[in-house]
C-alpha cells in the first residue's frame, strides 16, 4: 500500500457520508475498491470487524486501529484474519480481539429497525450489509403479502416484511441458533410473531411440502449460502440454483415477486437472468420483468479481483 492508510481511510468515508441517515452500520473499507487490497473493515454501531486476506503487515492493521480510533469513537474492535481459501474459508479464520469496552455484543440501526449482532461468535455477524438495499425493497413490496424467507440466517428480511406490514413472513433456515436470534430481532422491534414463522427446515424440503399442500406466496427470498454443510449433507449453490428456482417458482402466486441473491463469484447478472427464466419456463410461467440491483454506496466495485462479490435480481411474474 504505497499510499497512506489514513488517507485512504478518509477518501473512503467521504464515499459513505449519505448512509448516516439510514444506518449506523456500513462497510467502511470494501478492500481493493477501497485501494486497500486485502482489507475489510465493517462498522455496527460503535462496534468494529475488521478482517485480513492473506499477509497483512502488522504495522497496516495499526494503523487502521489508529484511524479507527481518530473518526469514532469505538466500543470495540476485533480483527479478524482469513488465510486459508477454499469452500470452508468463513471457518477458516483468527480472531483477535484488539479493543473491548462493552463486550461483541450491539444493536445496529437501520431503516427505522435494529437488530442484535455479535461479532465474534462466529465470522458472520448476523447482518449482511450488503443486503440492505434489498431489504429496503422488499419490504416495499411486502405489504399485505405473503413472504417466505427462505435460507433466512436470522430472518432480517422477514422483520422487514412484516413491518411493511406483511399479511405473513415465514422464515426457514437448518439452524435453530440462527432462528433463535431472528425471534431476538422481532422481540428488539416488538414485531408480533407466530412460532409458524421460524421453520426449522432445509429451504427445498420446505418448499416441497408448500407445494404438496398448495401453501403458495407473492413474495420469495432467495440468498442461498454459497457452500454449507450439515451433517452429512452438503449444499452448493453453484449446483443447487437451477433446483432452488425450480422449486420457488411452484410456490409462487401468480403476479408474485422472487428476489435471487448469490455470493458466489461463478455467477454474474446474465447467468441468474437465464437460470430464473429457464426455471419459470419448465412450468410455462413467464417473467415479465427483471431488475438487476446494483451494490450498496459503501460496497463499490472494481473492473479487477475483489474481496466481495454480490449479485442480486428481482424478478417479477
Amino acid at each position: 500500500m504505497p499510499v497512506k492508510v489514513p488517507y485512504l481511510f478518509d477518501k473512503a468515508l467521504e464515499k459513505r457520508l449519505g448512509l448516516s441517515p439510514v444506518t449506523d452500520s456500513f462497510r467502511v473499507i470494501n478492500g481493493r475498491a477501497d485501494n486497500m487490497p486485502g482489507i475489510v473493515i465493517d462498522k455496527y454501531n460503535r462496534h468494529f470487524m475488521i478482517q485480513s486476506f492473506g499477509q497483512i503487515n502488522r504495522g497496516v492493521i495499526d494503523e487502521i486501529t489508529t484511524c479507527i480510533l481518530h473518526a469514532f469513537m469505538p466500543e470495540y474492535i476485533v480483527l479478524k484474519e482469513r488465510r486459508s481459501a477454499g469452500k470452508l474459508s468463513t471457518q477458516n479464520y483468527k480472531a483477535t480481539v484488539i479493543l473491548n469496552k462493552s463486550g461483541p455484543e450491539t444493536v445496529a440501526a437501520e431503516n427505522g429497525l435494529k437488530f442484535n449482532v455479535n461479532l465474534i461468535d462466529s465470522l458472520n455477524t448476523g447482518l449482511f450489509l450488503d443486503m440492505r438495499g434489498a431489504r429496503a425493497l422488499i419490504r416495499s413490496t411486502s405489504k399485505s403479502k405473503k413472504v417466505l424467507n427462505l435460507f433466512s440466517y436470522t430472518c432480517s428480511v422477514g422483520l422487514y416484511s412484516k413491518s411493511a406490514p406483511a399479511l405473513s413472513a415465514v422464515n426457514t433456515d437448518i439452524s435453530r441458533k440462527s432462528l433463535d436470534r431472528g425471534r431476538l430481532n422481532y422481540e428488539l422491534n416488538n414485531i408480533p410473531y407466530e412460532d409458524k414463522e421460524f421453520a426449522l427446515s432445509d429451504s427445498m424440503d420446505y418448499m416441497k411440502v408448500a407445494a404438496k399442500k398448495k401453501n403458495y406466496f407473492d413474495v420469495i427470498m432467495i440468498d442461498p449460502p454459497t457452500f454449507s454443510r450439515s451433517g452429512r449433507k452438503t449444499f452448493s449453490v453453484k449446483n443447487e440454483m437451477p433446483a432452488l428456482l425450480n422449486a420457488a417458482f411452484a410456490v409462487l402466486n401468480r403476479g408474485g415477486t422472487i428476489f435471487l441473491s448469490s455470493n458466489y463469484s461463478g455467477f454474474e447478472y446474465a447467468g441468474l437472468e437465464r437460470l430464473a427464466i429457464d426455471a419459470a419456463k419448465r412450468i410455462s410461467r413467464s417473467v415479465t420483468s427483471l431488475r438487476r440491483l446494483r451494490p450498496e454506496p459503501d460496497f463499490p466495485e472494481t473492473l479487477g479481483k475483489s474481496e466481495h462479490h454480490h449479485r442480486a435480481i428481482l424478478i417479477t411474474t
